[in-house]
């Protein structure tokens, strides 16, 4: 790993943490946000959804990034998380939430397509499993680590507060990336302008999609599941999201060990076969709430491993344009958790967990069929 990079991962982990707990936080918080905001929890929901539209951006963000910007899109997006987080921190109107959670997304569209671009070219193919299996790590350390404390600020001082010390963090944490980033002049200079859709990255985008799609139709459907049937409180929900983020944490530190020993498509490729087991296994589960809550938990485990193997063939869809490649794997996974996610409650509510669980086995089978058939290890 060259030493620039490891000189710089400890910010770069700081700034994912910051970034991923701003954008999971409020919907965990959800109903304490809109009691603040004195509005529905469907309205602040709209808000949110409209955050994810950003992702559509991604392959514009991209094009731009291959430019040579890598340093460049991970400075404006920790300055942005900072605005972000300020606006929410010190407006109580729904429309300044709103503004400041579109901030907030396109400041992580921003920072983790120029921070995974720069890791694709700074870090060999035969690397780079382990250091993005790090960083992703943060995903799952968002909801263990940030998002309790959030939970205690908000008791103390409601909602705004802990966006105000994130606020505070992301300054920080500004000044940091500016001192501790850099990029060789060779790659600044040597960027080549945007190129056409790779058409080698076809089965790496269906990859995704339907990866994406079987999760999301899942996890939609998860909480109102655990409740119907289980009758778990919204306490209850937040010790399982606990369980299900310990579960995140073990599948993304496993790629670390085992994704550049195995290789990343084999990786992601027996991730998503296991993924089956208990996608298909929620569909016929006991009165045990435990066991329900712990498949849930190998599931998203089983997920994290394999999305975080096979984010090293997302940074290698096209070496000349990166960022570009990444940003259309991010477009298509907006498209499809848009999707899913519309579909998924509707499925629970019309027929239940088992037919929703037996159509996530279906995409995860399409996710399987594309790796399987179509998508080659770099060499």
């Amino acid at each position: 790993m060259p030493a620039a990079v490891r000189a710089a991962l400890p910010v770069g982990y700081a700034a994912r943490l910051l970034g991923n707990a701003l954008w999971r936080s409020p919907f965990v918080f959800l109903p304490a946000i809109a009691k603040g905001l004195g509005v529905s929890r469907a309205a602040v929901a709209t808000a949110l959804s409209a955050r994810e539209a950003i992702g559509l951006s991604a392959p514009v963000i991209g094009s731009v990034v291959d430019q040579g910007h890598e340093r460049a899109a991970m400075r404006a997006g920790i300055a942005l998380a900072a605005v972000g987080a300020t606006t929410v921190a010190l407006t109580d109107s729904l429309a300044g939430f709103t503004a400041g959670m579109l901030l907030v997304g396109f400041a992580k569209y921003l920072w983790d397509n120029g921070q995974n671009s720069w890791i694709g070219h700074e870090v060999a193919f035969q690397q780079r499993g382990r250091v993005l299996g790090l960083l992703e790590t943060s995903w799952a350390g968002a909801y263990l680590f940030v998002v309790p404390v959030m939970g205690l600020l908000i008791g103390l001082g409601g909602y705004r507060l802990p966006f105000g010390v994130l606020a505070g963090v992301a300054v920080v944490l500004t000044v940091l990336v500016l001192l501790s980033v850099h990029v060789p002049a060779r790659r600044v200079s040597g960027a080549g302008s945007p190129r056409r859709l790779p058409r080698g990255g076809i089965p790496l985008y269906v990859t995704f999609f339907f990866l994406a799609f079987g999760q999301q139709l899942l996890f939609t459907a998860a909480g109102a599941w655990l409740n119907d049937v289980y009758g778990l409180s919204a306490e209850g929900l937040g010790v399982a999201a606990v369980v299900i983020g310990a579960a995140e944490l073990l599948g993304s530190g496993a790629t670390i060990v085992l994704a550049d020993r195995l290789g990343k498509r084999r990786a992601a490729l027996g991730g998503t076969v296991a993924l089956l087991v208990p996608a298909v296994a929620l569909g016929h589960l006991g009165r045990s709430v435990a066991v329900a809550v712990l498949v849930l938990a190998a599931f998203a485990g089983c997920f994290e491993f394999a999305w975080v193997a096979a984010i090293p063939l997302m940074t290698e869809i096209d070496p000349q344009a990166r960022a570009t490649g990444i940003g259309i794997v991010v477009a298509c996974i907006t498209v499809s958790r848009s999707i899913a996610i519309a579909v998924g409650i509707r499925l629970y509510d019309d027929h239940g967990i088992g037919l929703t669980s037996s159509a996530a086995a279906v995409t995860l089978l399409v996710a399987i069929a594309a790796l399987a058939g179509f998508v080659h290890e770099p060499s």
